[in-house]
């Protein structure tokens, strides 16, 4: 089974360096409708769609897009929702996307960085504009995939750093009990880079959730 793997905002698909043969294209993540749209077209049939961050948010609903084309499908360090609102409780304090999107305006991304990769430095960055980190944002505010994920009908893994204090891993438990075919692997102790902080457990899940 072929393998894609999508990264997510303003970290390039580098970050899936040793985990992988190749990677999807540089995403743009402005209009996740129209990226999803863009990357159906691209998938080889029945592959295992690995998205990782943001990039699961695409894949899910790439996979919801294209039944024939993604048979399995793998999110790592996903949420549904992004923000606290609308009574969902799983995500962020939106005020701190606004101080995030502040920063970037002011300084670029590397706060972004810092909050991502800690003491180990920025990973596969992308040189994407100011501008353009801005609107990703914005879209990863308003996404809502809770109904969607709710329809997805194919094999999951689900991946979650115990310590991920971007997509929180109560997400991680939402979308546990929303997708109907989904199992959850916790990895103690880990953060949002999973790919990067323990490699080979992540590469270990992945193998077996394919040979199934």
């Amino acid at each position: 089974m072929e393998i894609v793997y999508l990264h997510g905002f303003a970290i390039g698909p580098g970050i899936w360096e040793g985990q992988a043969d190749g990677a999807a294209p540089e995403l743009c993540f402005e209009d996740l409708s129209l990226e999803a749209r863009r990357l159906a077209e691209m998938l080889p049939a029945e592959c295992c769609l690995v998205g990782w961050s943001l990039g699961g948010m695409l894949a899910v609903r790439t996979a919801l897009l294209a039944p024939a084309k993604v048979a399995r499908l793998v999110l790592v360090s996903t949420t549904p929702k992004f923000l606290n609102n609308d009574g969902y409780a799983a995500g962020l304090p939106p005020a701190l996307l606004k101080r995030l999107a502040k920063k970037i305006r002011d300084h670029g991304l590397g706060p972004f960085y810092d909050m991502v990769f800690k003491e180990r430095g920025p990973v596969a960055p992308l040189s994407l504009p100011r501008d353009s980190a801005l609107k990703e944002l914005s879209e990863l505010a308003q996404v809502d995939l809770r109904q969607e994920a709710s329809e997805l009908r194919l094999p999951t893994l689900i991946v979650h750093g115990s310590e991920d204090e971007i997509c929180l891993p109560a997400a991680a438990d939402l979308l546990n009990t929303t997708i109907p075919e989904s199992k959850l692997a916790v990895l103690n102790g880990v953060g949002h880079a999973p790919q990067v902080e323990a490699p080979d457990d992540l590469r270990r899940l992945i193998a077996g959730f394919t040979d199934e």
